[in-house]
């Protein structure tokens, strides 16, 4: 699994995505989207993915649900120390989970 940090700016008529370096300063209310790449060499059942979240972070939704991404459906669980995400079926290739 990589995981990759990008701050969303929005310059008035839309949304993107500027790449966080290590040690990137970052201002009470910015947004930072999470990219999780994961690559599976074989296909697998019944797969826990966990994802801990930094001290400050914050979910955007609280509500945990059932979701469909890239062709694979998974149950994304939010809690306050970071995200789970439950396969039923990973089917083998890579995958890039956005939240």
């Amino acid at each position: 699994m990589h995981k990759t940090y990008f701050k969303r700016v929005n310059d008035g008529s839309q949304w993107t995505l500027e790449p966080l370096a290590e040690g990137a300063h970052l201002e009470i209310g910015d947004q930072v989207e999470v990219h999780l790449s994961l690559r599976a060499a074989h296909a697998a059942e019944y797969v826990h993915l966990r994802d801990p979240r930094g001290a400050g972070f914050e979910p955007e939704s609280v509500a945990s649900r059932y979701r469909w991404d890239l062709g694979i459906g998974c149950y994304e669980e939010i809690r306050d120390s970071g995200a789970n995400f439950f396969f039923e079926w990973l089917p083998a290739g890579e995958y890039t989970f956005k939240y």
